[in-house]
């Protein structure tokens, strides 16, 4: 019973390591994906003028999984299949590791994308990307410095717990 515990708290330790370490990785990936998204849609937008739901699905195999939940939630409603509120709650459930603000401004990109002109909608593209790249950066950051960290830390602590408890 006791060497059961033992595994069990060791396990639990790893485990919440391993969710610490793959929330700083989801984070990490979504903005990289987002930001080069946006590069790749102004210049289809500059060069090309096929339309959004073309463009989107041109871009959905570039990306990670979690990225095309988005696009294929957006398509849904560029389509008209959901609403913008349905649209809005399908993406903050989806994207619960990003902040109320980060996912307030991702939706309102994605909501007001394709109403604009040409030029007006590159604009909106270029302030949107200048507007995650900070955030970017600092997610990157952040992954590099805490998410290896964290793992060994929990795995470091159930190591210890193991040793406490024999």
């Amino acid at each position: 019973m006791k060497i059961l515990l033992i595994f069990v708290v060791f396990f639990c330790c790893v485990l919440i390591g391993i969710l610490i370490k793959k929330y700083f990785v989801k984070r990490q990936n979504f903005f990289c994906d987002l930001h080069t998204f946006c590069e790749n849609l102004s210049s289809d937008i500059s060069y090309n003028n096929e339309k959004l739901s073309i463009i989107i699905n041109k871009n959905l195999s570039l990306f990670n999984a979690d990225i095309n939940l988005l696009f294929n939630s957006f398509n849904n409603y560029l389509a008209g299949q959901i609403t913008a509120q349905e649209f809005i709650k399908s993406f903050n459930q989806k994207f619960y590791y990003l902040t109320e603000k980060e996912r307030t401004e991702v939706v309102n990109f994605f909501i007001n994308l394709g109403s604009f002109a040409k030029e007006e909608e590159l604009q909106k593209i270029f302030n949107f990307v200048n507007l995650i790249n900070p955030i970017k950066k600092e997610v990157i950051e952040k992954n590099k410095k805490f998410s290896s960290l964290y793992f060994k830390l929990f795995l470091f602590l159930g190591i210890i717990f193991v040793i406490i408890f024999i």
